[in-house]
C-alpha cells in the first residue's frame, strides 16, 4: 500500500497540474519505501533532493500558469509555495546531517502538507480555472 494513495480527491481539474501532483506523490511514496526498506543513506538523500527539485519545478510551473491566467490569488499562492519549499529544504538539510532526522513523523508532515495544499489551495485555482473556461 502506498504512503499517499492517489485519488480523484487530489485532482484539481487542470491536467498539467494534476500530472505534476501525481509525480510528486509518487516521489514521496518512493522516498517512504526507501526509508522503510532501509536503503543506503546516500540513496535516500538523493530521493529527498529529488522531491525538493520536483516540488520547486512544480511550484514554478504552477505559479507561471496562475500568472498567465491572471489568477487573483497568485501572489498569496506563491507565498505558500515558498513556505512549503523552505520546509522541504529544511528536511533535506537536517537529513543530510542526521540520518535519524527524516522519519515517519516528518514524512507524514510532508505528505499532509502536500495533500492539504492540493485539496485546499490548488483546488481553489482549479475551480476558478474551470469557471473561466466556461465563459
Amino acid at each position: 500500500m502506498a504512503f499517499i494513495e492517489w485519488s480523484e480527491g487530489l485532482e484539481i481539474g487542470v491536467d498539467a497540474m494534476d500530472t505534476e501532483h501525481r509525480a510528486l506523490v509518487d516521489s514521496i511514496n518512493q522516498l517512504e519505501a526507501s526509508l522503510d526498506s532501509g536503503e543506503e543513506r546516500s540513496r535516500t538523500i538523493q530521493m529527498v533532493a529529488r522531491v525538493a527539485r520536483e516540488a520547486k519545478a512544480h511550484f514554478a510551473s504552477e505559479e507561471a500558469a496562475m500568472a498567465n491566467a491572471k489568477y487573483p490569488g497568485a501572489a498569496l499562492h506563491a507565498l505558500k509555495h515558498q513556505h512549503m519549499a523552505a520546509q522541504i529544504l529544511a528536511f533535506l538539510t537536517r537529513y543530510s546531517r542526521d540520518t535519524s532526522a527524516l522519519n515517519g513523523h516528518m514524512l507524514k508532515f510532508l505528505s499532509d502538507s502536500l495533500t492539504h495544499h492540493i485539496r485546499n489551495e490548488d483546488a481553489i485555482f482549479g475551480r476558478w480555472a474551470q469557471e473561466r473556461a466556461k465563459l
